[in-house]
């Protein structure tokens, strides 16, 4: 049986942080990924191959960047992170103080919590919240709303509509007839 054995590191894996400095930026590892770099200006290097060299940083369709480290994809703002700031602990993602997915500079991001970040995708204007009528997906608006509460509780009885209605009045508004119920009694629209 044979071991395979590492290489010994090679000159230009042993001055990375010369050559980071000539490049004007603090270089550190990434916890957890050997021969990975990450840059303070939020670019990632690895000394696996061709001595100290740059990674390729591609969109992963979400607007955040990601890198090919060790055979995967793993998203930079991660990375930066964990190597100037520490090891994400558990429970908690990466936050960019800024918003802008592509600044991955060690002082723009931090640890939050879920609820953190949601909330501060909401201020800083990343996300609108859709109610109603403002949701790209709303079947009804204020007015539809207010009509079919009418119209169910005229048809009521008991609390509740007569055989085949609920479905004649969800088919008229376009909606199910759970929904149409929610509708009728506030929980939705109220």
């Amino acid at each position: 049986m044979t071991i395979a054995r590492r290489k010994p590191p090679t000159m230009a894996q042993q001055d990375y942080q010369d050559r980071a400095r000539a490049l004007g930026v603090e270089v550190r590892p990434v916890p957890g990924l050997p021969e990975t770099y990450a840059a303070s200006d939020g670019r990632i290097f690895s000394t696996r191959k061709d001595g100290f060299r740059p990674l390729s940083l591609f969109d992963n369709g979400r607007g955040y960047l990601r890198a090919l480290v060790w055979g995967k994809h793993r998203l930079v703002h991660g990375l930066v992170c964990g190597a100037f700031h520490g090891p994400r602990p558990p429970g908690l993602e990466v936050n960019h103080k800024d918003g802008d997915k592509y600044n991955n500079r060690p002082e723009n991001l931090e640890y939050v919590t879920r609820a953190q970040n949601v909330q501060h995708s909401f201020d800083s204007g990343l996300r609108e919240s859709y109610k109603r009528e403002a949701h790209p997906y709303a079947k009804l608006t204020e007015v539809k709303a207010a009509e079919l509460r009418a119209e169910y509780w005229s048809l009521a009885v008991n609390d509740r509509l007569p055989r085949g209605e609920g479905k004649r009045m969800a088919e008229k508004y376009g909606v199910c007839a759970e929904y149409l119920r929610l509708v009728a009694t506030g929980r939705y629209w109220g």
